[in-house]
């Protein structure tokens, strides 16, 4: 590998940091007991094109270190080709995006560590708690009827 592959590959495990942790960060706060649902209602399709992110990063990460199409269209049950079909653009953007923004990545991620660090620590000590104190939430929100979540 050469000094700019081994740039490039660095570059894209960077923003498949951020990405994955943002992910990881959404999928917390959905879990809170007492605004979670209401908060997943809002961001679901937000929630799927991070996905679809971290989708084409890990594929454009093993694209960079050499995993052939085949392998990975295999791997999905589909042809390469329609694979390739889905996501060479996508991969082919992450590879010309990432290294421009190498330090960006890495203060992000580092920003939706920390928040997925937070809520995990919340959830290791009091989540039986914070489920107990949403079922009143919820059981009032169902007695007014017609509750809608601020969006």
């Amino acid at each position: 590998m050469t000094s700019e592959q081994d740039d490039q590959t660095y570059a894209l495990l960077a923003q498949l940091a951020v990405e994955a942790l943002n992910l990881a960060s959404t999928s917390s706060t959905i879990a809170m007991p007492a605004d979670g649902p209401a908060f997943a209602l809002r961001f679901l399709p937000e929630f799927r094109d991070q996905l679809l992110r971290v989708e084409a990063l890990a594929t454009a990460v093993l694209r960079a270190s050499g995993v052939p199409w085949d392998f990975l269209a295999d791997s999905y049950g589909v042809t390469r080709q329609s694979l390739h079909r889905r996501l060479a653009d996508e991969v082919r953007l992450w590879k010309d995006f990432s290294p421009q923004y190498v330090d960006l990545a890495l203060t992000e991620a580092k920003k939706y560590a920390r928040e997925v660090r937070k809520n995990g620590q919340s959830f290791e000590t009091n989540l039986e708690g914070a489920l107990a104190a949403a079922v009143p939430v919820w059981e009032k929100r169902r007695e007014q009827g017609n509750w809608r979540p601020d969006l």
